[in-house]
């Protein structure tokens, strides 16, 4: 009797997930977030040998910090990412202030990504020694629930879905003629940036 009952809840359960499984799927990408974005890059960053750090607090002018979410240390570019988790359709454009995002007819107005991205890469093109600024991108990784239209498809800025951004950085590193960055400077821009940021952490922490 006891195996009719839970195959009678295992299979209620089943026609929950598939009639429900769009709302589902969007409620777990919203509740994991940024996280999970990071998680999934730590793991392929792992596979290709790339560096990767994410939640570093960095000094921008006027005594100010920012959060950069992730930074990827390629084997030719430092990829400057901001992860941004919504559902439906965001209207990206390079100058504008804030990007609209547009879901079941309601509008959600985010903070400019690529310009918040910019004024780190800025500083971070000041903090690295000998590292020209074309060789940090701006990366926005969107969540795959989102959908993005405008005019942002140039170099250095891209946005990309979460699911595609190793195959993006690999497609870049393996187009570019650039030549590769040596490993003993790629460890030191990684150290450069992590010192950089625990100042930055020390600084805001006594400030507090």
């Amino acid at each position: 009797m006891i195996y009719y009952i839970v195959g009678a809840i295992l299979l209620v359960l089943v026609v929950v997930y598939l009639c429900f499984y769009k709302q589902i799927n969007y409620f777990v990408i919203q509740k994991s977030g940024k996280k999970r974005i990071q998680r999934k890059l730590y793991r392929t960053c792992k596979i290709n040998n790339y560096l990767i750090m994410s939640d570093i607090q960095l000094p921008i002018e006027d005594n100010k910090a920012k959060k950069v979410d992730t930074i990827i240390i390629g084997n030719k570019y430092i990829y400057v990412t901001k992860q941004v988790v919504s559902k439906g359709e965001m209207i990206a454009n390079n100058d504008d202030l804030k990007w609209r995002i547009i879901n079941n007819e309601k509008l959600v107005n985010i903070d400019n990504p690529y310009a918040y991205n910019d004024r780190i890469i800025n500083r971070l093109s000041n903090i690295i020694d000998n590292i020209d600024k074309d060789r940090i991108i701006n990366l926005v990784v969107i969540s795959k629930t989102l959908k993005a239209t405008g005019t942002i498809k140039m170099f250095p800025c891209y946005i990309v879905d979460e699911d595609d951004v190793i195959d993006f950085i690999t497609e870049t590193e393996n187009n570019s003629s650039l030549s590769n960055l040596d490993n003993n400077i790629q460890e030191k821009i990684a150290m450069t940036i992590y010192k950089a940021g625990i100042k930055t952490e020390k600084i805001i922490e006594k400030n507090r």
